[in-house]
């Protein structure tokens, strides 16, 4: 019988590359302008799961505040609906 272990860690991606932390300032100053991962999933009318797994894959650039796996991830609210403009056929 065969495992995918081996397959499992092939597939993952870095995502500390396609991230920004940002710092504990920096997020007082710019709170408005984020949405979480349930608000972007609401927003986009996805699940929360697809903006884990495709997110970054499809252009969206993710923001970390603090570091580690307690980190909270946020998405500009500018971007997002560049995105979507993007998105659209013309």
């Amino acid at each position: 019988m065969r495992t995918m272990v081996g397959a499992t860690r092939r597939h993952r991606r870095s995502r500390k590359a396609a991230t920004k932390i940002i710092t504990p300032d920096t997020w007082r100053k710019m709170s408005g302008e984020f949405m979480t991962i349930q608000e972007t999933a609401e927003y986009l009318n996805v699940s929360t799961s697809w903006i884990y797994r495709n997110a970054t894959r499809s252009g969206l650039t993710p923001y970390r505040f603090a570091a580690g796996t307690n980190a909270k991830i946020r998405f500009r609210v500018s971007e997002v609906e560049a995105w979507i403009r993007q998105q659209r056929p013309h």
